[in-house]
């Protein structure tokens, strides 16, 4: 993006000479024009079930705020919510930051759209896609949900009772049950826990292509257990690729633990 001349024909401007988002703005304008320069997207992978976390880092002006934050899912926009109540989709920068949380939707790469100006007018197209993976699989979000008793229907509460989702489609609205343990268990994962998902699949001894629900939050390469059998792996796409070939068969819906 240019940003904004001075008010010479010469004039250099004040602006970044690359565009990094939105379109291209190379006119000859107030010096004192607030600008938009640029935004960069901090966290470029989330899970497909929504309300992951994004942040959008940059210089951004206040007089082109609020600020809404949208990609396409199955043909509509569909806006990232603030987190925040009473704000809906109404983004505030803080300190240079555009927190967000994401909606759900299938797995993919999404172009990010930044809407701005009066009425939202003015859209900037984030300079990296938003990489959306389905959500891997967690002890903690069982061991929640088996705490209450089981007159409340909290979902499945053991990892092989929950149906394989490779997030090929939107995934629908959950009770506001799920919702909630779900969070608590997210939260809990994240400090302490460790990713894990499923195969997808039986594997026969010597298989070194695993077939997985999700490699979300994976190190590209590392050691899994599965079953007790410790494997080095990287990530291939989708898949995980051991080293060595399978020790013995596993099952579909065996579990695959990073450690």
């Amino acid at each position: 993006m240019s940003g904004y001349g001075d008010t010479n024909i010469d004039g250099l401007g004040y602006g970044d000479p690359e565009q990094l988002v939105g379109p291209s703005d190379a006119g000859y304008g107030d010096p004192s024009q607030d600008a938009l320069i640029f935004v960069l997207l901090e966290n470029r992978t989330v899970h497909h079930r929504g309300g992951a976390q994004v942040r959008l880092i940059g210089t951004l002006s206040d007089s082109l705020g609020p600020y809404r934050l949208s990609i396409e899912v199955d043909g509509q926009t569909t806006y990232f919510h603030s987190g925040l109540a009473g704000q809906g989709v109404d983004l505030s920068q803080k300190r240079g930051v555009l927190q967000a949380y994401s909606p759900p939707a299938p797995a993919g790469t999404y172009p990010l759209t930044l809407h701005c100006g009066p009425s939202f007018q003015l859209s900037y197209t984030v300079n990296s896609p938003l990489h959306i993976l389905p959500d891997n699989r967690a002890q903690e979000r069982y061991q929640i949900r088996r705490a209450p008793p089981e007159l409340f229907h909290t979902g499945p509460r053991y990892n092989h009772l929950e149906d394989i989702d490779t997030a090929i489609t939107k995934p629908a609205r959950p009770p506001y049950i799920h919702i909630i343990l779900d969070t608590f268990a997210r939260h809990s994962r994240e400090l302490t826990g460790r990713a894990q998902t499923v195969l997808t699949a039986d594997h026969p001894i010597g298989a070194q292509q695993l077939n997985v629900e999700s490699v979300y939050q994976f190190p590209p390469s590392g050691e899994i257990l599965i079953s007790g059998a410790r494997y080095a792996y990287s990530v291939s796409g989708n898949t995980l690729t051991l080293t060595i070939g399978l020790k013995r068969a596993y099952a579909k819906l065996s579990e695959v633990i990073h450690v």
